[in-house]
């Protein structure tokens, strides 16, 4: 093994648990548009009140709060 640390790098990243690429940041939006379930404002709307909002509002609430508290 040359470099156990690239290796475990690499694993890392290479895990679908890892938070990678746009699904990370936008739940998929952009992957939604280009197949044509997303076609406008409304469905943006809806995506964000239905699945993006909810999930920043119940977890990321606490360390939000205390990074700008």
């Amino acid at each position: 093994m040359a470099d156990p640390l690239a290796l475990l790098r690499l694993l890392q990243v290479s895990d679908s648990g890892f938070p990678s690429g746009a699904f990370a940041f936008s739940s998929g939006l952009e992957a939604l548009d280009r197949d044509g379930f997303v076609s406008g404002a409304g469905d943006v709307a809806a995506l964000l009140s239905g699945h993006i909002v909810p999930r920043w509002l119940g977890f990321d609430r606490v360390f939000l709060t205390r990074a700008h508290g």
